[in-house]
């Protein structure tokens, strides 16, 4: 892993091929790698002129703002396809310092920017549903192709009202493990088995879009809700009961009926959520005449003042998360000494048991050999004529039978720690 510090090092060291080829990639990808993790790179002819003594200083190394990428898996790893967008003002807050509210920036915000053809750039969906894009890689929006340019101008001003309040709004980074929920689409959420286990089948992002604050990122989406529409089949497909009613003419000679589906209904939802894996999330929605333009600057003050209380959460979280680390360090730990305890002991037992069976070997070699001494005795009486095979058959026997020296037989026993070697000390 190379850190944006001992790149731009190296970068500013030797030229960048020399650098690219180290690293086995080529000069254009380790530039994009320094864009990335906004590390400076050497102007053009820096290095002759460097050489005639008549080189620009190095540039200095931007500190990293929250939400920035800080270091690079040479081996392969991912990389974004392009460095976050790098707000104009940063903000020094502390995590319980609320910011003095500025003035949200004019015009598209840069994850806006050409989000809309992308968005409509979708795959088939029936009545109005919502827009499935191919891209995975959008601001977390979720809506119908009627609503999803006025769900990007709710969008674009939510992010630049967060960053009015001292936030940076961009596409969480890869590699970081972001944590999201489960998002209910539904204006009125109830509960239902089929959809709690198979899900809604709504689009989301690969990454969450984060909003951050210093210490703690918090997700946010926006999404048109929801709600149950009727709808009529008319010549083999449902259409919208509100499309059959303005063209009565057209389909009145029609066999028809009715049914309900959950649709887009035209009404939003802002949702906040912490992506450390907290329980912590707020919703804010249209209802009646309230729209949801109206309430964008609340939002983002309201996320700004959760921050405090989110950063607690996941102190606590991982705080907590470290008490079960050690519990679980403590716990393989003791799992390691009972069977050490459990393999030393087992090598004792086989250990002895080999050692009984060493013994047990050499006696019925004994046996067997007090077998061929009495044998070669009777063959002593022997007549000459008879005695010179007996005794070569005897010679043959005792070398099928092999050694009778308790050493050979003894060096074939391994000891307890030949079996195991202990790990821990004997206690």
């Amino acid at each position: 892993m190379v850190t944006r510090e001992q790149l731009y090092d190296q970068v500013w060291s030797e030229p960048m091929i020399k650098v690219a080829e180290r690293y086995g990639v080529s000069g254009t990808y380790l530039a994009r790698v320094c864009d990335v993790l906004n590390v400076p790179r050497p102007p053009r002819g820096y290095w002759q002129k460097l050489a005639v003594g008549k080189a620009a200083p190095a540039e200095t190394l931007p500190e990293a703002l929250s939400g920035d990428q800080t270091s690079w898996d040479e081996k392969g790893g991912p990389l974004p396809r392009q460095a976050p967008p790098r707000p104009v003002r940063q903000s020094a807050l502390g995590p319980g310092r609320p910011k003095k509210r500025g003035k949200p920036s004019e015009g598209v915000h840069p994850l806006i920017r050409g989000a809309l053809a992308e968005f409509r750039r979708s795959r088939p969906v029936d009545n109005g549903g919502y827009l499935k894009p191919y891209k995975k890689l959008l601001p977390y929006v979720v809506a119908s192709d009627d609503q999803i340019e006025r769900a990007l101008d709710v969008a674009n001003r939510l992010y630049q009202e967060l960053e009015a309040v001292g936030a940076r709004v961009m596409i969480g980074t890869g590699g970081h493990g972001w944590y999201g929920i489960t998002l209910d689409e539904r204006e009125h959420p109830k509960e239902d088995r089929q959809r709690a286990y198979y899900g809604s089948g709504v689009w989301s992002p690969m990454r969450p879009t984060i909003a951050h604050f210093p210490d703690v990122a918090l997700g946010v989406t926006v999404m048109e809700m929801s709600g149950e529409v009727l709808l009529r089949y008319v010549g083999g497909n449902y259409i919208r009961e509100t499309e059959y009613q303005a063209n009565l003419r057209m389909y009145r000679h029609q066999h028809t009926w009715t049914t309900t589906r959950e649709l887009p209904i035209g009404r939003f939802r802002v949702t906040a959520f912490s992506t450390d894996g907290v329980q912590w999330s707020k919703t804010w929605q249209e209802k009646g005449s309230t729209t949801i333009d109206g309430m964008l600057g609340r939002i983002a003050g309201e996320i700004r003042r959760a921050v405090p209380e989110v950063q607690a959460l996941v102190e606590e979280a991982r705080r907590q998360a470290e008490i079960r680390r050690q519990e679980w360090i403590a716990a393989e730990e003791r799992r390691k000494r009972e069977d050490d305890r459990r393999r030393v002991a087992e090598s004792v037992k086989q250990s002895q048991e080999g050692l009984g069976g060493v013994i047990t070997r050499w006696a019925d070699r004994m046996a067997v050999e007090r077998f061929f001494e009495e044998l070669s005795r009777s063959i002593d009486k022997l007549p000459e004529e008879q005695r010179s095979d007996m005794l070569e058959r005897l010679q043959m026997a005792r070398e099928f039978m092999g050694t009778v020296d308790p050493l050979d037989f003894f060096r074939a026993w391994k000891t307890p720690k030949e079996i195991y070697q202990p790990v821990y000390s004997v206690e």
